[in-house]
């Protein structure tokens, strides 16, 4: 009888699947105005890059964006950061 509540209250405190994986938009924000400031300082548009097969390194756009978050305690890998990237072009302008 116990086990049956519990999972009835573990049930109820869950995420709904759907609601799991939201983007977050604070972060997002800031990768858009990082890259402002990349195509404002070099005059040109960034470029993704690709990611090494490791997934540890990746270009020098990426490689700015995480040395700008990690002060905030955020550690996104390379791949995590070029994916929102990718995100970011093809649903919005830059």
């Amino acid at each position: 009888m116990e086990i049956r509540r519990q999972k009835e209250i573990w049930s109820k405190q869950t995420v709904p699947r759907k609601n799991r994986h939201q983007k977050d938009v604070a972060l997002r924000n800031l990768i858009v105005s990082l890259c402002d400031a990349w195509e404002y300082i070099l005059e040109k548009r960034f470029s993704t890059g690709s990611v090494s097969s490791d997934g540890r390194s990746g270009g020098p756009l990426i490689r700015f964006i995480q040395s700008a978050i990690c002060p905030l305690g955020i550690e996104k890998t390379p791949h995590a950061i070029r994916k929102i990237l990718k995100d970011l072009g093809s649903n919005q302008k830059i």
